[in-house]
Order: structure tokens, then C-alpha cells, then sequence
């Protein structure tokens, strides 16, 4: 009986270790590209999300951020963001996930993308099928960081809930924005977690994205400002 006792509390304690393992070891979040006044992407936001295929997220990418790996998922919230990463997606046969939100529960918008923001965060940082591996996260720029949203008690921003914001906190030096650029497109931030098993990543960069033939006209202009005006896109 003591040995069915000690066995069953081995069981237990590799149960409890697996699930605190379960996040990814890399998040790559980036904005969805420039939009039109409506649900589609304008004529750049298009290059722009084939660009990303082909430069950096794409299979045989250029100047792939996953290195030799795969990824292990691409998740997405918004039509706008949807539309950006499916060239992307398409190139590994992967589909593109968003939250399990039930939006019926919600007639306010920005309500129903606080909820599917935490959703897709709880599902990403505890999904078994990412454990110690790369997810990507393609998101609308308010709830990536947002220090308006950052101040109510309830995390609703990508910021909070990924623990960037503890990041930021021990490494007062290392300047990642309280808020997301509205001007921006072309940044990603990619965030790592040595310990599988903590909460806190253990490194937070930033990379701008530029691009190459032929998509080199895709905007790549600095944090916090505007690009030229593009036809039939909007800020």
C-alpha cells in the first residue's frame, strides 16, 4: 500500500510539472498590417502580410525568426489580423486559431476582445501542444500594450497577461513601450521563457521589420511615427 501511495504522489508531482511546463518557450507577437476603413486589408497591408511570409515567418523564410524550428501555432483575433498571417500559416498547412470566445455573451466590442484576449493567452501559456514551443500571436495593437487599459485591475492586454510588464518592471533599462504605436505596423516582439515552468519571460525584444525585393516599399518607419499616406488605407 505505501508503494501505491509513493506511486500515486510520483504521478501526481510528473502531472504538476508537465502542466506548469506547458507554456511555449517563444511568443512572437506583431500588429495585423494597415487596413482599409473596413474589414480588409488596403492594397499594402496585402503586401505587407506577404512580405512577413516570405522574410520572416513563412516556410524557407529569407530571414526566418524560427531558425531551424517550427512553429507550433499562429493565433489571431481580429478579421484584419486573420488576413495578415494566413499567407503565413498557409506556408506550414497550419490553420489560423482565435480564441473560443463565445461572442453572442457580448454586444460591446472592445468587451468581446478583452475576453478573447485572455482566452487566447490562458490557451497559449497552458496548452500542452506548445509546451517549449514557438506560437505566434497576430493582434490588434490596443491589446497588445495599452497603458489606459494596463491600469484597470483585470488584465485585458497581451502586455499583462504574457507577464511583460513584470519583465519590464526587474529591467527598468530595457525600454519596451506601455503602449502600442498606432502609428506602427512593422515591429515584433518577441518574448522568451528559459523557464518552462515560471511565469515571468526571461527576455523581451523588439525587432522592426523590413523587407526586401519585392516588397521593399513596405513602411518601415520608426516607433512612434507616421507613415506617408497609402492609398486606401487608414491609421
Amino acid at each position: 500500500m505505501r508503494a501505491m501511495g509513493i506511486l500515486a504522489a510520483a504521478i501526481g508531482l510528473l502531472a504538476g510539472l508537465a502542466a506548469a511546463s506547458a507554456q511555449p518557450r517563444q511568443i512572437i507577437i506583431l500588429r495585423h498590417a494597415e487596413k482599409t476603413d473596413g474589414p480588409d486589408l488596403c492594397p499594402m497591408g496585402v503586401d505587407r502580410a506577404e512580405a512577413l511570409a516570405k522574410d520572416y515567418l513563412g516556410k524557407g523564410a529569407a530571414r526566418s525568426l524560427f531558425g531551424a524550428d517550427r512553429p507550433a501555432a499562429f493565433y489571431a483575433i481580429t478579421g484584419h489580423t486573420k488576413k495578415t498571417i494566413k499567407p503565413t500559416a498557409d506556408s506550414w498547412g497550419l490553420p489560423v486559431l482565435v480564441p473560443s470566445t463565445d461572442k453572442a455573451q457580448f454586444s460591446d466590442k472592445d468587451k468581446f476582445e478583452d475576453q478573447q484576449t485572455r482566452d487566447a493567452a490562458r490557451d497559449v501559456l497552458a496548452n500542452p501542444r506548445f509546451a517549449g514551443k514557438i506560437v505566434v500571436m497576430t493582434w490588434e495593437h490596443k491589446h497588445i500594450a495599452n497603458e489606459q487599459l494596463d491600469a484597470a485591475s483585470d488584465p485585458v492586454t497581451l502586455r499583462r497577461l504574457l507577464k511583460i510588464d513584470l519583465y519590464t518592471m526587474h529591467h527598468p533599462t530595457e525600454k519596451i513601450p506601455k503602449t502600442w504605436s498606432g502609428k506602427n505596423y512593422d515591429y515584433f516582439w518577441i518574448v522568451n521563457y528559459a523557464d518552462l515552468a515560471g511565469s515571468e519571460p526571461s527576455s523581451v525584444a523588439t525587432v522592426k521589420q523590413t523587407f526586401t525585393a519585392p516588397y521593399e516599399k513596405v513602411p518601415d518607419n520608426e516607433w512612434g511615427i507616421s507613415e506617408p499616406p497609402l492609398d486606401g488605407c487608414v491609421q
